[in-house]
């Protein structure tokens, strides 16, 4: 993958929680992931195309002051299936595969994350289905393979 501006940036993993550190003075980010239809691999009659089942994200500075995300903040649009209740309670929301967190949740808010800060990403499902084409290299099951990855927009000079 390639973001924006080239750079991608891969989590540290810690169970169902990756962590990304975002460089200081980055624009937009890109959740990418790889994603599939479920009504395409399964009996399932959801047509959506589905990447990462989201339960929970949150924000980290530098000096460990950690803000949570809403999964139903309004900026959360661009890639982002609506909000849906889990079994367990609680709320958890689908992005498309390549899901759109824009800068305004991280620089200049009131907490003042303007410098480097972690994006914590917590996934409610970790086994979607995912049709893989013959010869693509890799097990759909494969770890690495299934870790999203983030791209970052570098704001322009």
């Amino acid at each position: 993958h390639v973001g924006v501006g080239g750079q991608v940036i891969h989590p540290v993993l810690d169970g169902a929680t990756a962590r990304f550190r975002l460089p200081a003075g980055c624009g937009d980010v890109r959740l990418r992931s790889l994603a599939s239809t479920p009504s395409g691999v399964s009996d399932s009659r959801d047509g959506r195309r589905l990447g990462v089942d989201l339960k929970r994200l949150a924000l980290c500075d530098g000096r460990g002051v950690r803000r949570e995300i809403g999964l139903d903040d309004a900026r959360l649009g661009r890639g982002f299936y609506p909000v849906e209740p889990l079994a367990s309670g609680g709320l958890h929301r689908w992005t498309d595969g390549d899901a759109l967190l824009p800068r305004s949740l991280w620089q200049g808010d009131e907490e003042g994350h303007e410098g480097e800060v972690t994006l914590l990403v917590e996934v409610a499902k970790r086994d979607l289905l995912r049709w893989r084409a013959p010869g693509a290299g890799t097990e759909a099951g494969d770890a690495d393979n299934a870790a999203p990855a983030l791209h970052v927009a570098r704001p322009a000079a």
